[in-house]
């Protein structure tokens, strides 16, 4: 059997195997502030961005030309292999420009029959959260600024302006 129908075959069971919550919300890092604090207090969770070898920021749309290949499918079945099958997993959202799923298929499906929560969070808040993020991520006040400017329309600025004022 060559490794990658081994790494196939182990998304495809690992995936499946999993009690998942996933937690889907706007564009804004809201989900993941989420599982962030779930792990904090002890669940466990599976953060997609870190599958992405850390590059991914919170609340931003991913490339999927980032995500093909036989790399992507070893580090998630690395990190599924991590996952306790007994307990719930949570998972943050993850979104591509096109709408193109970005996980494997398995995977993918796996969490399409996930038990779903859907967070409704106010563009403040998801404001409020993608600056911190990206201020923890070493980005300056100026560059956080410009790509909330850049990632929310112009009809929204007083959301802008309000997290400028903190």
């Amino acid at each position: 059997v060559s490794y990658r129908r081994w790494v196939t075959t182990g998304v495809e069971i690992l995936a499946r195997s999993l009690q998942w919550r996933w937690i889907r919300s706007m564009p804004g890092g809201v989900s993941q502030a989420l599982v962030q604090a779930l792990h904090e207090r002890g669940e466990q969770v599976f953060e997609i961005g870190k599958v992405f070898d850390d590059e991914r920021v919170p609340g931003r749309v991913i490339d999927p030309a980032c995500k093909a290949g036989p790399a992507l499918d070893s580090r998630i079945v690395d990190r599924l292999r991590r996952v306790d099958p007994g307990a719930p997993v949570w998972v943050g959202d993850v979104r591509s420009g096109t709408g193109e799923p970005l996980l494997p298929a398995a995977m993918h499906e796996a969490l399409q029959n996930a038990t779903t929560w859907h967070v409704d969070a106010t563009l403040d808040v998801r404001a409020r959260i993608l600056h911190t993020t990206l201020r923890k991520a070493g980005l300056s006040d100026v560059e956080c600024l410009a790509m909330l400017e850049r990632r929310i329309p112009s009809k929204h600025a007083a959301a802008i302006a309000r997290v400028r004022r903190r």
